[in-house]
């Protein structure tokens, strides 16, 4: 997998906002919720590569007008690790922001342009900060509306300025 290259795009950084002060559901001035699966839509599917030979597929089973139901198949070095869990989540769900909102970072936007799966994308970087027992953590959200399921092209997290959690979008699609 060649590395993913970014460059700044034309919206500026917004202000730092703490994201715990607002009531669930709501952004940051500025910040519009992210909805990927508003749009969702039965047979979509995203692969993702993560850390330690690890693949993550994502699959839309189920769409109602009010939810949407996830298949996830992990795999590691290419077996299936366990059962395939089933999620199930609401249509409007902005999921980068209730992560910000479940740790109570503080959020940046910008705008970027990064490549993964062979193609370049256009971006929202989200840049979520806390700390949790003293240790500074920094997660790095890039998502797209193009991308199925989650919408998400990129993840990292990083605890202390160690790289902990990454993942990448290496296929995604429609099944027929």
């Amino acid at each position: 997998m060649s590395p993913a290259r970014e460059r700044s795009g034309s919206l500026p950084a917004l202000s730092t906002v703490p994201v715990a002060s607002l009531p669930a559901g709501s952004q940051p001035p500025g910040v519009a919720a992210f909805q990927p699966l508003r749009d969702a839509a039965v047979g979509e599917w995203a692969r993702y590569a993560a850390m330690a030979s690890r693949t993550i597929r994502y699959d839309v089973d189920e769409v109602t007008a009010t939810t949407v139901k996830t298949r996830i198949t992990v795999r590691d070095h290419g077996t299936p690790l366990g059962l395939p869990a089933i999620r199930e989540d609401p249509r409007d769900l902005d999921p980068v922001a209730r992560q910000a909102r479940s740790v109570e970072a503080d959020r940046r936007r910008t705008s970027a342009t990064i490549e993964a799966a062979g193609r370049q994308w256009r971006a929202t970087l989200y840049e979520d900060r806390w700390t949790d027992e003293e240790i500074p953590y920094l997660r790095r959200t890039w998502v797209s509306p193009e991308v199925p399921v989650f919408g998400t092209i990129r993840m990292e997290l990083y605890g202390n300025g160690t790289l902990e959690a990454r993942l990448e979008l290496v296929a995604a699609g429609t099944a027929p």
